[in-house]
């Protein structure tokens, strides 16, 4: 089963990184709607917690792979840049 467009409970307390993700007002207001609708369709029994827990997990990891991915390119990006002053 899996729910598209619902960002997982964990992501509003995620886990303390050295980098900080700030989001605009639009962004936190629709966290915290999606978040409204996660607890809607638990209260509701259209998915269970184990359920819930699991969707965050790899929603999770996979948030954490794209963080990943662009870190990388901005690092590449920032490189690069340096290079090319230095030249």
């Amino acid at each position: 089963m899996q729910i598209r467009g619902i960002i997982p409970l964990t992501k509003l307390n995620p886990p303390k990184e050295k980098h900080m993700m700030l989001y605009s007002s639009a962004e936190a207001n629709l966290i915290l709607e999606q978040a409204h609708n996660r607890l809607d369709l638990l209260s509701k029994g259209f998915i269970t917690l184990t359920q819930e827990r699991e969707l965050g997990s790899v929603e999770q990891e996979e948030a954490t792979q794209v963080h990943n991915l662009l870190t990388s390119i901005q690092e590449t990006d920032m490189s690069r840049k340096m290079a090319d002053m230095e030249l």
